[in-house]
């Protein structure tokens, strides 16, 4: 049997990034019109589970990118 050399092994485990500093990024951008209260975004993580919460905020939060970056393009040009 040949092994092959491993590349790019993760060995550490990656900083996990809460929701509520997901939430904040998205009310510093603006996104919200009342952003979500800790009790809000608990009862959310508690009925569809944390993944679920981070899929949507990360969603959201890449959709906000995505139309700063759109609205500086057309003001560029």
């Amino acid at each position: 049997m040949r092994l092959l050399p491993t590349v790019g092994v993760v060995t550490e485990t990656p900083p996990t990034i809460s929701p509520k500093a997901v939430s904040d990024a998205l009310a510093a951008l603006g996104v919200y019109a009342e952003p979500p209260t800790d009790a809000q975004l608990l009862a959310t993580e508690r009925a569809e589970g944390r993944e679920a919460l981070m899929a949507r905020l990360s969603n959201a939060l890449y959709g906000c990118a995505l139309a700063h970056l759109m609205t500086a393009e057309v003001a560029a040009e």
